[in-house]
């Protein structure tokens, strides 16, 4: 899969997300951040709760964290 980078229109905390089943897996962003999504699954798009993976493009952390789709927001 390739990856692509996209520019974050709205803030979100994974602990305050009912539909994520792990907070601690979420990756949590400011408006304007830039994330890079390295995985995620176009051919599931009949299900409520996708999730893709992404890294934040300006933390030193280099963990990859869940984030909601663009189908979930």
């Amino acid at each position: 899969q390739q990856t692509f980078h996209v520019r974050a229109l709205y803030s979100y905390d994974p602990k305050q997300d009912p539909l994520l089943p792990c907070p601690e897996l979420g990756l949590s962003f400011q408006r304007g951040d830039i994330l890079r999504i390295v995985a995620y699954d176009e051919k599931k798009a009949d299900e409520v709760n996708r999730w893709w993976q992404a890294y934040q493009e300006t933390s030193s952390s280099s963990l990859a964290g869940l984030i909601p789709s663009d189908h979930l927001q």
